[in-house]
């Protein structure tokens, strides 16, 4: 355990010493003997980024409200002090009592996002723990867990993690934490196998379809949100981070259908708060932590039924606060109209729509069910309701997508500012295109990622056509896109690369300043494979994929026939508001027919 002498010296001239200091309003100390269960909460990235993250604090929160275990947060240093620590031979250790990952009895790790994944390699190393699980079997070491979206599929870290989580953590943790007490000194592939048996959600790569007679995995799911556990005293962080606000989950799941979303497949089914929850939650999350915004979450806020009463009664409490209300998730349709009345008289932040593809061909492919229209009447009613910062979300490279596919972004771009100038304001509009990526549980988990050339000739255009707009136009990274993709559907033969890349340096890629293609094309290189025809290969539907012990909740049956229904352009519609699509969870958790009325 770092004294507190040590870490002062170790802090000296390091970049934001703050991040590692731990003592924050609302963290959690326990008393390292009296608990049973030590687990350690290991975001793979730095402290601004994992503090702004609800899961993570939920599962803090989870577990320190047990008297037998304690949580404490771990992230990953930046570059200064890593290197710092390495040289010193310092372990990375907790913001709590400064321990090392390897006094741990768990250590869970946050899959935000591939490319996160050579950092959870990283975070093991300069902790001293074994990064393989049967090195760790044989010479010791804490039960590592992971879970999160990049959980479903677990194939790239299959051998350095002992078991994943689908679904949502907080449902599975209690009871992962009672199994482990029970059989923690029991040999470890007993205790691996009895928790992959008894907690739903879990998957062992150790045992693979043998765990459950062949079938995947299905995922753990809350039912009740209004009973669920919800971090009211949410640790306030020494610095700025991304989300410097209350978060707020309204709902959880979407049932929109949209067939590149991940989330909106694997976190079915749409689950609600009620008004009155989330109003003592908003009331006693101002109490412990003073913060001037409320951000209203979850993969689709606008579609939250109540939306309109929920923003009128937050406003009448907090407008005399001066704490403001944030929209981010939005759709182009009602809720851009119902929102500007509703919240009128709250300090206006930016607004944020998801549009996704520019011409109504492209999205019916992806089954967005906007119209051009329906976002320009929306823009309309929040800018002459007082809003004139909008951020638009695109992607380029969608299945099927044409040069006149990309043009037609530039064009609604024009027209939203246009808008905001009739509207008499002066409009501040972010775009933001992403290169589409396949991802694991989707009806496009068979497609391929667009080659390079595409996405340059679509970077090109926008940049062109965008040219003298008051705009500001992000194009994601296509060589960090090109990695993504290539992790995201990659089997147990990325296991090889991941560890070379990690021995070669890398670690926090979302970081410029950690990314590095050359980097990640000799790792590919290493282990015989061409990272961007990987990234870029075709899979043929029917035939077995890596990820295929773990259920995205939906059917298999359900993922082909939204495959087949894009191809000839035919949109889906959303069970909540019409019938139920037989997705596969009308058999299990999904009880969205007995719900109908709560969504009008």
């Amino acid at each position: 355990m770092l004294t507190d002498s040590e870490l002062s010296l170790l802090l000296s001239g390091i970049q934001r010493p703050a991040r590692y200091i731990g003592g924050e309003v609302n963290s959690v100390v326990k008393d390292w003997e009296s608990v049973e269960c030590r687990l350690a909460l290991a975001f793979p990235d730095i402290y601004e980024i994992g503090m702004s993250h609800l899961g993570l604090g939920i599962l803090y929160g989870v577990v320190n409200a047990r008297p037998d275990a304690a949580a404490e947060r771990v992230f990953m240093p930046w570059f200064d002090m890593d290197e710092r620590m390495e040289a010193r031979g310092i372990p990375l250790f907790s913001l709590e009592t400064r321990r090392s990952l390897g006094e741990f009895d768990i250590v869970g790790f946050s899959l935000q996002y591939e490319l996160s994944y050579p950092t959870v390699l990283r975070m093991l190393d300069i902790s001293g723990v074994p990064r393989r699980r049967w090195q760790r079997q044989s010479q010791g070491g804490p039960l590592v867990i992971a879970g999160g979206p990049c959980a479903f599929n677990p194939a790239p870290l299959a051998e350095f993690v002992d078991i994943f989580v689908t679904g949502d953590g907080e449902e599975a943790i209690g009871e992962l934490i009672d199994v482990w007490k029970e059989k923690r000194r029991a040999p470890r592939p007993e205790l691996v196998a009895a928790i992959a048996r008894r907690v739903k959600g879990v998957y062992a790569p150790a045992l693979g379809g043998q765990q459950s007679g062949g079938v995947p995995v299905e995922p753990a799911c809350v039912e009740d949100l209004d009973a669920a556990f919800y971090p009211t005293a949410p640790v306030v962080a020494h610095v700025e981070s991304v989300h410097d606000r209350i978060s707020l989950e309204v709902m959880r799941g979407c049932a929109r259908g949209c067939r590149f979303c991940q989330a909106g497949m694997t976190r079915r089914p749409v689950r609600l708060r009620s008004v009155r929850r989330l109003v003592e939650l908003a009331q006693a999350s101002y109490r412990n932590t003073g913060h001037s915004e409320i951000g209203l979450l979850s993969l689709a806020t606008g579609d939250y039924p109540h939306l309109g009463e929920l923003a009128a009664r937050l406003s009448h409490i907090f407008t005399p606060l001066k704490v403001s209300l944030a929209y981010p998730s939005l759709r182009a349709d009602r809720a851009l109209q119902v929102i500007p009345h509703s919240a009128g008289e709250v300090r206006k932040s930016t607004i944020t729509v998801a549009v996704e593809a520019g011409t109504e061909r492209l999205r019916s492919v992806i089954n967005k069910d906007i119209t051009e229209g329906g976002l320009l009447d929306g823009m309309r009613a929040a800018f002459e309701a007082g809003w004139s910062r909008v951020k638009l979300y695109f992607m380029a490279g969608l299945p099927t997508e044409t040069t006149e596919d990309v043009e037609a972004i530039a064009e609604i771009v024009a027209r939203v500012v246009e808008a905001g100038k009739k509207a008499g304001r002066q409009p501040q509009v972010g775009v933001s295109v992403a290169p589409f990526i396949p991802k694991p549980g989707t009806p496009f988990q068979w497609n391929p990622m667009a080659p390079r050339q595409q996405l340059e000739d679509a970077r090109e255009t926008l940049s062109q056509r965008l040219r003298g707009l008051p705009v500001k136009l992000s194009f994601h990274n296509i060589d960090r896109s090109i990695v993504e993709a290539a992790l995201a559907r990659g089997g147990l033969e990325v296991q090889g690369a991941l560890a070379a890349a990690a021995d070669m340096g890398a670690r926090l890629d979302a970081w410029d300043e950690g990314f590095d293609f050359a980097r990640w094309r000799r790792a590919f290189d290493s282990v015989d494979l061409d990272i961007e025809a990987y990234a870029g290969r075709e899979m043929e539907p029917g035939r077995p994929l890596p990820w295929d012990d773990v259920s995205a909740g939906v059917s298999a049956e359900y993922l082909v026939r939204e495959h087949h229904r894009a191809t000839r352009q035919e949109s889906t519609p959303d069970c909540t508001r019409q019938a139920c699509q037989r997705c596969g969870l009308e058999k299990g958790p999904c009880a969205m027919r007995a719900r109908k009325d709560a969504f009008g």
